[in-house]
């Protein structure tokens, strides 16, 4: 009898620890992520786009970084893409600063991450120009859960996954050759500081 309550006690924290694990931000942040990185995956013919997931760039200019949740290189141009997996509704204007969080019957303001974004589309700009090549680069803020809430007005580049990715798929003007896909994603790739103290560094 005694071991059978040393298990459930047992099995009882594990689940509370999974349950306090869940709520944390960056918990939240690293699940949404790995979500948009799988439909990104399922959704985009390979022939076509390359998905590259958590790239940090030099900023541009080179002072600072770019940490960028995901990267579709295409024929079609660049898509740099945002993920925010926040809790409760959000609702703002695409030119403001700041949008507005409603959780727990509190406001809680968010800073804008359009402007966030557009620091990345900028790095991506940044290297392939210096590069000499075409920077066509788009930008999108996605909201991977589906039941979320949010109302972000002036814009369309804010959206759930799926919307994004329809959204992608209807960009069909050819930009990039087949070889200047591949180049442009192997300079990507070549730039992309994987050294934990520069990742460390930038997420302070």
């Amino acid at each position: 009898m005694q071991n059978v309550i040393y298990l459930v006690i047992f099995f009882g924290i594990i689940i509370l620890c999974k349950i306090v694990m869940q709520r944390l931000p960056a918990h939240r942040g690293a699940q949404g992520e790995r979500f948009v990185a799988k439909k990104l995956r399922r959704e985009l013919d390979p022939a076509h786009y390359v998905i590259l997931n958590d790239l940090m760039l030099p900023a541009q200019g080179g002072v600072g970084t770019a940490q960028i949740d995901h990267i579709v290189v295409s024929n079609f141009g660049i898509f740099c893409i945002e993920t925010k997996s926040y809790v409760g509704p959000v609702y703002g204007d695409a030119r403001a600063k700041q949008w507005t969080q409603y959780f727990s019957g509190q406001k809680k303001p968010l800073y804008n991450p359009i402007y966030q974004n557009n620091r990345h589309v900028e790095a991506i700009k940044d290297l392939l120009l210096k590069s000499g090549m075409r920077a066509v680069v788009y930008p999108f803020i996605v909201f991977p859960n589906r039941d979320f809430k949010v109302k972000i007005y002036g814009t369309s580049i804010v959206g759930r996954t799926g919307e994004t990715i329809e959204k992608i798929l209807g960009y069909r003007e050819q930009i990039y050759s087949d070889a200047e896909k591949n180049k442009i994603v192997a300079l990507l790739a070549s730039k992309n500081i994987t050294t934990k103290d520069s990742r460390r560094q930038h997420n302070s």
